[in-house]
C-alpha cells in the first residue's frame, strides 16, 4: 500500500531556510557577544575582599567565574548548532539536487 502523503523536499527551500539559520546564528553570535563584553568590561565588580572571593570561585559550588566560562561554552556551542544544521541542510539541498539528476539520466532514451 502506498503512503497516504508524498513527501516532496524542495531544495530551494531548503537553502532558504539554512540562510535564516545562519543569519540567526550570526545574529546570536553578535548580540550575546555584545552582552559578554559589556559584562567582562564591568571588571571585578565582586571586589577583593572575602565575600567577593567567595562569589567569584564559589563555595562547595561553582562560583561566578566558573559560571562565567560555562556560560560562555555554551554559548559558542548553540552558535555553533545553527551553523552547522544549516550547512546540513545546504548538504541535504545538494544531494536531492544530485539525486534529481541521476534519475533524469537513468531515464531511457527517446528513440530517434
Amino acid at each position: 500500500m502506498a503512503p497516504p502523503h508524498e513527501l516532496k523536499v524542495d531544495p530551494a527551500e531548503l537553502k532558504a531556510q539554512a540562510g535564516k539559520l545562519d543569519t540567526a546564528g550570526d545574529d546570536l553570535n553578535t548580540k550575546l557577544g555584545n552582552a559578554f563584553k559589556a559584562l567582562h568590561g564591568l571588571g571585578g565588580f565582586w571586589g577583593d575582599d572575602d565575600t567577593g572571593h567567595t562569589f567569584y570561585n564559589g563555595d562547595g559550588k561553582p562560583g561566578y567565574g566558573a559560571q562565567y566560562d560555562n556560560a560562555s561554552t555554551d554559548i559558542n556551542a548553540m552558535i555553533k548548532g545553527y551553523h552547522d544544521i544549516a550547512g546540513g541542510f545546504q548538504q541535504m539541498a545538494k544531494n536531492i539536487d544530485v539525486a534529481n539528476w541521476n534519475s533524469i539520466v537513468a531515464l531511457p532514451k527517446v528513440p530517434k
